[in-house]
């Protein structure tokens, strides 16, 4: 005998707290929206705007004329009328962090040589440098012993 169907009762206090955990944050759009969208498989943000509606489903409308239907979250408002098609100028925007491209004052970091600094308290033990030894300034030091290696034991029948 087939069971009656059960009315479906979301669990409010389970998504509140996904929601709070995660981050997730509601987003509504309206038609007319200006937004960026991201493309699913070049994962690039386009601007353009909102034509239709439906659930967390949109259709987006882009300047030159195509038009794709996005999901809620791949949707960001976008304020101003500027077509920006750098991602991470995008990005930056919109968590608030500063521009790299826009402080040229910056200059860039250079390197800082430590020199050997040699304690005098203790006498010097190093080796005289044997004429065989060459080690090049640009590889690293061994940190472990070099590895003994045997030539393989291979199949010979007899």
């Amino acid at each position: 005998m087939p069971k009656p169907k059960q009315p479906i009762v979301r669990d409010e206090a389970m998504e509140k707290n996904f929601n709070r955990r995660f981050g997730a944050k509601p987003r509504f759009f309206s038609v007319g929206d200006k937004v960026y969208a991201r493309h699913r498989l070049s994962q690039q943000w386009k601007a353009g705007h909102v034509t239709t509606s439906k659930g967390v489903m949109y259709d987006v409308e882009f300047p030159n004329g195509t038009t794709s239907r996005f999901h809620a979250n791949q949707l960001i408002k976008r304020d101003t009328n500027q077509m920006d098609t750098d991602s991470l100028t995008v990005l930056n925007e919109d968590f608030g962090l500063p521009n790299v491209a826009q402080q040229p004052d910056q200059r860039p970091i250079e390197a800082v040589v430590v020199p050997n600094i040699v304690d005098n308290a203790e006498p010097a033990n190093d080796p005289p440098p044997a004429e065989h030894q060459q080690i090049s300034p640009n590889r690293p030091r061994r940190q472990y012993p070099k590895r003994n290696r045997r030539p393989p034991d291979r199949y010979s029948p007899k």
